[in-house]
């Protein structure tokens, strides 16, 4: 059985969805979302995983899917990351594989 593990997103004017990660490495993650995000966007996520942190990110990818609620799939690239939030989220990720989440691949 898969764990998801689901992110805020903020984008936009006030505008905030919840998505799940679908993949994730050092640079960048895949999120599958409710809502479309246009290419180019700038957002910030955050996970429950990495406590209070927001991640700053730019939408590099937007692909239109049939998943129940989340109809879209969006490539982000992590962006302005500080040496603190580096250690915290490449921890994190180096932590995947203990933790029984199977991470998918982007295509």
């Amino acid at each position: 059985m898969k764990k998801k593990i689901y992110v805020d997103i903020a984008y936009g004017r006030d505008k905030k969805i919840k998505g799940y990660i679908l993949d994730i490495s050092k640079t960048g993650a895949a999120i599958a979302s409710p809502a479309g995000i246009k290419k180019g966007a700038l957002l910030k996520i955050s996970f429950k995983s990495l406590g209070l942190m927001l991640i700053k990110c730019k939408v590099v990818r937007v692909n239109k899917t049939v998943r129940k609620g989340y109809n879209y799939k969006i490539g982000i690239k992590f962006i302005s990351l500080d040496s603190i939030q580096k250690n915290i989220l490449y921890g994190f990720i180096s932590g995947l594989d203990k933790r029984k989440f199977f991470r998918l691949e982007f295509i």
